[in-house]
């Protein structure tokens, strides 16, 4: 193996310990903060969590905060908001499963094309 590509794939692995890590400390902050019901202010958050403000704006982080504030509110407020919350879950999910679908779609179109112009 090269040199180059053997300190890359070190640093791509350095990376997804770090963030499995920190997913896993965010996870564990959130469900204090679910449990004891504390209102979850970002900069406090971020002290709490020893992580800071610009990592928990990232992307895999920033999705498990927003989960976590879907629910909350739903937790905090009455009349149905759970199920607007889980209805809100759905839709992201079902949004994500159909932008996967179409680009297949489009992937298979694109194939019968080149298939009949050889053809």
């Amino acid at each position: 193996m090269k040199r180059g590509e053997a300190g890359a794939k070190a640093l791509r692995q350095a990376g997804e310990e770090r963030v499995k890590r920190n997913k896993r400390i965010l996870k564990k902050a959130l469900d204090k903060y679910k449990g004891e019901k504390i209102p979850f202010v970002k900069s406090e958050f971020s002290e709490e969590c020893g992580l800071s403000i610009a990592t928990l704006n990232r992307s895999p982080y920033r999705e498990m905060i927003r989960e976590y504030l879907d629910e909350e509110k739903a937790l905090l407020s009455p009349g149905g908001k759970q199920e607007v919350a889980a209805l809100i879950k759905s839709n992201r999910e079902l949004k994500e499963e159909l932008k996967i679908i179409s680009e297949k779609y489009n992937r298979l179109k694109k194939e019968m094309n080149y298939s009949k112009y050889l053809y």
